[in-house]
């Protein structure tokens, strides 16, 4: 990894990402893990182009009251997906970017805002005590950490504002982690070397294409659940001895690998088994087109992880509404890593994207349970670039995951599919989690956030139980595209009905509210939550770049069916300002916008059948 420190007003620089799966750490203490992103969800439609410049305009004329004379918003990142865009920025003061202070915009493809999460800071109100840290300095700092922590960066450090207690000052953030692989870690540093934060960046989840098929076994998903047995005698990991009832629950699968220079490797285009993590078991390789091994042998675990995460993989990505990132990079496996311990996790720097099985007690690429949850984390990681930080997001997250991997295994067979790590957990190493337990909110939360993250996985659950698997896997993935730092579980309600009307006309919203509101994660009338946007789905609108920009006409379309259309236009105040009225199908021109200054406008619809009333902005 490279040494040196680069500093620029944008910079991509994204926090290493890991999931484990068994070892429990305490929760943080800093309070900027503890921070509650603000939620706004008034649905403006934002008429115009959607690029970064309108949208950071938009954002700026929110939360402009925040910035202070020395604060601005710079654009971080944004990501497409089946339901819209994605926009993520980071609040800078004094053209640094501060720790933690951001916020994402979630936006339809007609232009409407579906939710704003606000992490930034009010800096009139923060105490500024920044200073100017050099290169040379920060250099120094990053080398006595590195031999303190006997480690090597993870990625390109930053200098960066740290605010704690509503004093702001400057330091610099470092990823870092263990020559010997024991551990991962980021830093916050000040000029003087005081350590502002640590955090273990570990989440625990517990206290080119293929051109060629092939065959091999493996478990599908796990031989407990095959055999339909629990765990005990003779079904029993003794050490990844051979049994015959466990080599017995193999199953002949087929599926396509890369044909190179002779041999057959365990890659795609999604995923590659890779050697990268202690101890060196190098992935497995065959001159023919067959992998057939035993547990007793390393090469059962590369077989049986690839087979299990390509499946999925290939499953997830043929959805409409999932984040066009999915698998954008190649997602590297090591099935014989974390040093040997009984963990496993996920590893992300994008674009690095790292899983990671380790083998104590039973391997845990041997269930299929373990595979899916890891991976779950990747496509949260791909969908939303690591936002898992306040609120209850790690909660959500492990909850995310485990329903990821409780709905495979329901898939599979409807034995035990609840009893989440079937074969790695539910014994004497490691009490594994249940998918449908009768826990609401907040009465049973536990701040563990993997027992928290059965309220998740549980709720979902319900929802499969009346939609089925693919509706409501494709609901949780494209949820992920809205998630953010900071998240309540009650977002995560309001997030999976946002894209059930964005994805399916809010086909099922009756049935997702009941399903929430029955678990504590929403309260209020179904109309609240379940109101159909007819404006953008039913009346077609052009011309609107012109107007947001320049105040040049807009023009609107009604749907066939409506026979005479009124149209009024509204300051923020209220006041009528203009109005149209149309008797047929004909195109309704918008104009006259010129003597408009910058502000929010209401443009109020009606036909003989209903009524809209839609906000929109004039930047000029």
């Amino acid at each position: 990894m490279k040494n040196t420190l680069t500093v620029i007003l944008i910079t991509l620089v994204f926090c290493m990402d890991l999931a484990a799966q068994h070892q429990h750490f305490p929760g943080s203490s800093y309070e900027v893990d503890s921070r509650i992103a603000e939620t706004d969800r008034e649905r403006v439609l934002l008429a115009g182009e959607i690029n970064e410049s309108t949208v950071g305009q938009y954002l700026r004329l929110k939360l402009g009251s925040k910035m202070g004379e020395q604060g601005a918003l710079a654009y971080d990142f944004h990501q497409k997906s089946g339901i819209g865009t994605h926009w993520v920025f980071r609040q800078t003061l004094h053209g640094l970017p501060i720790f933690m202070g951001k916020t994402k915009i979630n936006i339809s493809k007609q232009g409407r805002v579906m939710s704003i999460y606000d992490l930034s800071y009010n800096l009139p109100e923060i105490d500024d005590k920044t200073t100017v840290i050099s290169e040379e300095k920060s250099k120094q700092l990053i080398q006595e950490a590195l031999i303190l922590e006997e480690g090597e960066l993870l990625s390109e450090p930053e200098i960066v504002v740290y605010i704690n207690e509503g004093i702001a000052v400057t330091g610099v953030k470092m990823d870092i982690g263990k020559q010997d692989h024991s551990g991962a870690h980021t830093y916050i540093v000040s000029e003087v070397g005081e350590r502002l934060y640590e955090t273990d960046i570990r989440r625990y989840c517990a206290p080119a294409v293929g051109d060629s098929l092939v065959s091999m076994k493996v478990f599908d998903p796990d031989p407990l659940t095959t055999a339909q047995r629990t765990y005990g005698a003779p079904y029993l990991d003794n050490d990844d001895q051979d049994s015959e009832v466990l080599n017995n629950e193999r199953v002949l699968k087929t599926i396509r690998t890369k044909f190179e220079n002779g041999q057959f490797i365990l890659e795609n285009d999604k995923l590659k088994i890779s050697e990268f993590d202690p101890p060196v078991v190098y992935p497995v390789t065959s001159s023919q087109p067959s992998f057939d091994f035993t547990r007793s042998e390393q090469g059962f675990e590369d077989v049986n992880a690839y087979y299990h995460l390509s499946t999925y993989s290939d499953y997830v990505s043929s959805f409409d509404c999932v984040s066009e990132d999915l698998f954008a990079v190649q997602l590297q496996v090591d099935t014989h890593g974390a040093n040997g311990d009984d963990n496993s996790f996920f590893q992300g720097i994008w674009p690095t994207m790292k899983l990671i099985f380790g083998e104590g007690f039973v391997d845990d690429a041997e269930d299929a349970d373990v595979l899916v949850h890891e991976l779950g984390h990747a496509l949260s990681y791909y969908s939303n670039r690591n936002n898992n930080t306040g609120g209850n997001r790690k909660a959500i997250d492990e909850g995310i995951g485990d329903y990821f991997a409780a709905s495979y295994s329901r898939f599979l067979s409807e034995f035990r599919w609840a009893f989440v790590f079937s074969w790695d957990g539910h014994n004497n190493f490691f009490a594994g989690r249940k998918a449908n337990t009768d826990k609401t909110y907040p009465t049973d939360l536990t701040s563990d956030i993997w027992l928290d993250g059965e309220l998740i996985s549980s709720a979902y659950m319900d929802i499969w139980d009346q939609l089925g698997r693919e509706q409501t896997d494709e609901l949780v993935l494209a949820s992920l595209n809205n998630f953010f730092d900071g998240m309540q579980f009650e977002d995560v309600a309001r997030e999976t009905l946002m894209v059930d009307l964005a994805c399916n006309g809010g086909a099922n919203c009756s049935l997702i509210f009941s399903v929430f509101n029955q678990r504590g994660m929403l309260n209020g009338d179904l109309t609240e939550f379940c109101q159909l946007d007819t404006f953008a789905n039913e009346i077609e609108i052009s011309g609107t770049k012109e107007f947001f920009m320049n105040a040049d006409p807009m023009y609107l379309r009604v749907p066939e069916s409506s026979e005479k259309v009124e149209v009024d236009l509204f300051d923020s105040n209220g006041r009528l300002l203009r109005s149209y009225e149309n008797d047929n199908n004909a195109m309704i021109i918008l104009n006259g916008w010129d003597f408009l200054p910058a502000g929010f406008y209401f443009v109020s619809v009606r036909t003989e059948k209903e009524q809209s009333t839609q906000k929109v902005m004039k930047f000029r």
